[in-house]
């Protein structure tokens, strides 16, 4: 047999060529194999890439195969190749993700082999189903993949919507359905990744784990809410599920389906058939404004205190919504009201003294010179006090008012009445999908609402922001143009490139990292460092930073030799 190319399960820039090796006879090596290789004196895991004809001298010999089946297939292989660029990553570090837990060892002959690699038609363009959650045809679209003998692939946020998206289409398909979450036991895991790779005509459902993994021909790939934080990774690599299955319905002759009410402008740039329901896509909003009143005033208006009491007299449920602090909040001047930002750069910083983006000096309110600023926002203590406070103990009755963050709403029963404590704690957080998540996080909290006879109440001194207007109106598309239009004008994602680096260590020097970095090829705009205690961190942008992509995964890899740790993340999320 020709040599085999073995990219080892180094996490290392240096080995992503891969290493030639002899196969002996006795071995079956494919593409895919994981094997066992020498390597620097120690035997090491591998995964073969591909063949070469011949080679130049004699061959170190594969030491063995671990495990009966290739843990990928030629187009799956390319889009792990795609991956390890786009996110700046080594290869190894990528094709792991699509093995499984353990080695996957058959008790008997596999049905199947992984026939994803068969030929397939070109793939369809991929479609935006613009809907509330669990309404709508998608789940007819998987039955048709599945009576064509081809394999379908569903990704959702989290546990719980995984839970629920099987036990829908296991009623509704009469199919196998394979459930995949972050806690299932790596014993069940390797089961399930063995059934999917191998049996045609199954769902895999699961959370974004799955999204690399290999299945027996695949016919499409829904995903349930891709503007969610939780569909793209916070540690590098931080792959993206939209982007990932992007790229596998192309090589795979896949469809892509992103199912939900409120698509990102990244897919709605992407050439998608986007298919909006008729009329309301969502509940009934009501606009609270708060744009006269002084800063420090009652967290829950009179206004909505009065909803509240006439929907617990009639026995209804309530839920208060408060966003969660899991970045940081914008802030206003105490005595003025005027919104924080960065002299530098524009962001919307924090209290301190200097901007968390740049790390420029940011100094008192530019419109009055105030040095005292609040935060947007509320936390769930401080709601909770309010309500007690105003409602006395009607407050928790039987449960029937509710305080929750994001997290909370796959969980929480059909309500009457939904109070937003306060849009603009999101709407300008410090990143540039601000908006585009505020009217994403409020349209998750209007799906919690019954289908008719109940409202969602909002907050906000920005009664006619875009994203107001859009909520008021139940309908994303315009929105979704105007975000495109100032997307454009500032040259973010998907109009122009952002990266975001991220370096701590004993050893670092900001100044010569920062030196190393702008001497790198390409037309960008590179700013900070921003100096913190734990390291420095830098946001490079541009037209086109794919040339910097490739230069820079040398460097990263001087900068981890040089004991030095490096996040990368591509496209973020939070600035």
């Amino acid at each position: 047999m020709s040599p085999a190319r073995v990219v080892p399960a180094v996490p290392s820039f240096s080995v992503d060529s891969g290493f030639l090796y002899e196969v002996p006879h006795h071995l079956n090596v494919t593409v895919g194999s994981l094997v066992r290789v020498p390597l620097g004196g120690r035997r090491v895991r591998g995964y073969v890439v591909g063949h070469a004809e011949e080679a130049k001298g004699p061959l170190k010999p594969i030491a063995g195969v671990s495990g009966d089946l290739p843990v990928f297939d030629e187009p799956l292989l390319g889009v792990l190749r795609w991956v390890s660029d786009h996110y700046v990553a080594p290869l190894s570090v990528v094709l792991e993700k699509s093995a499984p837990p353990n080695n996957p060892i058959l008790s008997g002959p596999p049905d199947e082999q992984p026939a994803s690699s068969r030929a397939v038609k070109a793939s369809a363009p991929p479609l935006a189903l613009v809907q509330r959650w669990g309404v709508g045809n998608w789940v007819a679209g998987v039955r048709n993949t599945l009576k064509s003998g081809r394999s379908s692939m569903v990704v959702v946020a989290t546990v719980t919507e995984a839970n629920q998206v099987s036990s829908r289409l296991e009623t509704e398909t009469e199919s196998e359905v394979l459930l995949l979450t972050g806690d299932t036991p790596d014993a069940d895991a390797t089961r399930i990744w063995m059934l999917a790779a191998t049996k045609p005509g199954v769902v895999l459902v699961g959370t974004p784990r799955v999204v690399l993994w290999p299945v027996a021909r695949l016919g499409s790939i829904v995903v349930i809410e891709e503007a969610r934080r939780a569909m793209k990774e916070r540690q590098t690599p931080t792959i993206h599920v939209r982007e990932v299955v992007l790229q596998r319905a192309k090589a795979h002759g896949a469809r892509a389906v992103f199912v939900g009410p409120t698509p990102s402008v990244e897919l709605a740039g992407a050439d998608a058939e986007l298919q909006v329901r008729e009329g309301r896509v969502w509940p009934p909003v009501e606009i609270i404004d708060r744009s006269e009143e002084a800063p420090g005033g009652p967290l829950i208006t009179e206004r909505a205190q009065i909803s509240i009491r006439r929907v617990l007299a009639r026995e209804g449920r309530v839920l208060v919504f408060t966003h969660r602090r899991g970045y940081a909040a914008a802030t206003r001047c105490v005595a003025c009201g005027t919104l924080r930002r960065c002299p530098s750069c524009g962001s919307r910083p924090g209290p301190g003294e200097s901007c968390e983006r740049c790390g420029a000096a940011l100094g008192g309110c530019v419109q009055c010179g105030g040095r005292r600023f609040e935060a947007l926002g509320a936390g769930v203590g401080r709601v909770n006090q309010e309500l007690s406070r105003v409602l006395g103990d009607d407050a928790d009755d039987d449960g029937k008012v509710q305080i929750v963050t994001e997290r909370d709403l796959p969980t929480v029963e059909a309500v009457d009445l939904a109070i937003a404590v306060d849009l603009d704690g999101l709407l300008y957080a410090p990143h540039f999908r601000a908006a585009e998540e505020a009217l994403r996080v409020m349209v998750r909290v209007a799906g919690r609402l019954r289908q008719s006879g109940s409202r969602l109440m909002i907050q906000t001194t920005s009664p006619e922001h875009p994203v107001s207007l859009a909520l008021t109106k139940g309908d994303p598309v315009d929105f979704l143009r105007h975000e495109m239009e100032t997307r454009r004008e500032a040259g973010y994602p998907p109009v122009g490139d952002l990266v975001v680096l991220e370096i701590r260590g004993d050893e670092i020097d900001p100044s010569s990292v920062d030196e190393e970095l702008r001497a790198l090829s390409g037309e960008m705009m590179i700013m900070g460092p921003a100096v913190r205690d734990e390291g420095a961190r830098w946001l490079v942008q541009g037209d086109n930073l794919q040339p910097l992509l490739k230069d820079l995964r040398n460097l990263i890899q001087q900068w981890r030799d040089r004991g030095m740790v490096v996040r990368v993340d591509v496209d973020p999320i939070d600035l």
